[in-house]
């Protein structure tokens, strides 16, 4: 009982935690959560979202992305809750080392230490956190003929890509897509040939893609979608023009970026042109609604929400025009996270393939069968909502907690209670173990990680100079934290027989083992 007093503070935390998040869980939980029409935020009927039971095992390591993700803008919100983190360890070390009796100098200085060590965990987590694909929400249909599509994705085709196309669809499928455009951007091999994967089962249907960057008073992209195989760009523009960063307007003839020109090309090759929600104004809407695209990305993941001009200017072309509006993730492969989806109703009983009703619908113009559809409501952030993000986003977190994510919370806590209870060892506390044991098995996963992007890109040819940078920081950063946790667990057991410590930590490595036979496999036949 010696070692449980001494953490006990850590211990009355956890279950303060566990206890509020079951109780909003309880009081405030939906039986089956729904996703929500980004232009409404009211729930939409016929789908539902759920969390694989494999990747609930393992919530209380991958919550703080969880809660991440439930901020309406991510990098303010984000930004908050980090922010949260450290005022919280910067009060907890001064109010630690003053009940201790520390001096003001030690007081500054275990304040700073902690501080700085907080820093390192947050920023080591965010790294695992970003290359390994945490379990996330799904889309499930019950029983509609609903088109789960997400329009804008990339692969190693791109500049910065992290991502094959192989595992970016195995990914989608497991989360309940339909459709997959791989919109890469400009490049040496043109628009994103579908042939090029081929799948079987459950593998979504894959649409030819190219994302373009358009100078036009400003800079931003479009999306060609669904052209048929050897599409050109109009005026002969390069494939190449654009791979690192787009060639200036100084250097350009202004033709070769002629929007009209560029989305007649795309219309001749039986595509659609998309516009992407990143650096538009609410008078490039209008213009580029009148010269002929045929939707707007309404959310995209990977940028910041739009303005609530340019919002209004979008929902006012779609009143008067019929243009759809839509909701894309941009994914290029960072994080497991896919909370946005474009949902497609077939608009007569013609048999058709997903990808085909996608299109179909675009081109038509049928926005009343097109819903842009996200896991929580996305929009810019007042000052008021930066302030409170960690809270909102608790509150929303712990809504939306599956029966087996608020299990496993529970299950892990008594795991570690037993652990302080009956720990034997004195020379590091079971925080401090369990801290080491978190750097050391980052370090294994950024390891993997890197060695098996460093794969991909002495296999590939494809592979863009920047998936090799990372995967090499990936390796460095992975050794570097191996050996120096294996020489802290080395320092601290070397006096400690081995049969003891093996007895102690064995029944959690095995537990954690076991949790991947439950994980999914995806469909074969991808090549």
């Amino acid at each position: 009982m010696r070692h449980f007093s001494v953490n006990r503070p850590s211990i009355v935390a956890l279950y303060a935690w566990i206890m509020l998040i079951t109780a909003i869980s309880l009081l405030f939980g939906e039986e089956t959560l729904a996703p929500v029409d980004s232009r409404t935020n009211l729930p939409i009927g016929g789908v539902h979202l759920s969390f694989p039971v494999w990747g609930s095992i393992m919530e209380p390591f991958t919550a703080l992305f969880h809660i991440m993700g439930a901020v309406p803008a991510y990098k303010p919100g984000i930004g908050s809750i980090l922010v949260w983190i450290m005022v919280v360890v910067l009060i907890l070390s001064i109010s630690t080392a003053r009940k201790n009796g520390s001096t003001l100098f030690s007081t500054v200085f275990q304040t700073f230490r902690n501080a700085g060590l907080a820093l390192l965990l947050l920023a080591l987590y965010l790294a695992v956190g970003l290359t390994i694909h945490f379990p996330n929400w799904a889309l499930e249909k019950d029983g509609s003929e609903l088109v789960v599509a997400d329009i804008h994705s990339h692969s190693l085709l791109s500049h910065d890509g992290m991502i094959s196309a192989n595992k970016n669809l195995l990914l989608h499928e497991q989360r309940g897509y339909d459709v997959v455009a791989m919109t890469d951007h400009v490049n040496s091999q043109g628009p994103f040939d579908a042939g090029r994967v081929k799948g079987e089962g459950g593998i979504p249907a894959v649409l030819s893609g190219i994302e373009v960057p358009v100078y036009y008073g400003a800079h931003f992209y479009l999306l060609g979608l669904g052209m048929s195989k050897g599409a050109p760009l109009p005026n002969g523009l390069s494939w190449r023009e654009g791979t690192e960063s787009p060639t200036p307007p100084a250097r350009l003839p202004p033709y070769l970026w002629d929007v009209k020109q560029f989305i007649a090309t795309i219309h001749h090759y039986h595509g659609v042109v998309i516009t992407v929600a990143h650096n538009l104004d609410a008078s490039e809407v209008f213009k580029l609604a009148d010269q002929g695209v045929d939707g707007f990305e309404y959310i995209n993941s990977g940028h910041a929400p739009l303005s609530g001009a340019v919002r209004k200017a979008m929902l006012t072309v779609q009143r008067t025009k019929g243009i759809p509006l839509l909701a894309s993730n941009d994914w290029h492969g960072w994080s497991g996270n896919l909370n946005a989806w474009t949902l497609v109703a077939p608009a007569n009983t013609q048999a058709l393939m997903p990808g085909d009703i996608v299109l179909e619908a675009l081109r038509h113009h049928d926005s009343a069968h097109i819903i842009p559809a996200v896991s929580f409501p996305v929009h810019p952030m007042s000052w008021f909502e930066v302030i409170t993000a960690p809270f909102s986003a608790t509150f929303l977190y712990a809504k939306t907690l599956s029966f087996w994510q608020l299990l496993f919370w529970w299950v892990w806590a008594g795991i570690f209670t037993l652990l302080v209870r009956s720990w034997p060892f004195r020379r590091i506390s079971p925080a401090r173990f369990v801290m080491h044991l978190f750097i050391l098995t980052a370090g294994v996963l950024e390891l993997c990680d890197g060695a098996a992007m460093l794969l991909t890109s002495y296999s590939s040819s494809l592979a863009p100079a920047l998936n090799l940078k990372i995967s090499c920081i990936g390796i460095g950063i992975g050794l570097l934290l191996i050996t120096f946790e294996s020489r802290l667990f080395y320092a601290h057991f070397k006096q400690v027989q081995t049969a003891r410590l093996l007895k102690l930590i064995s029944p959690i490595m095995l537990f954690l083992s076991l949790t991947g036979l439950f994980r999914p496999k995806g469909q074969r036949g991808v090549v």
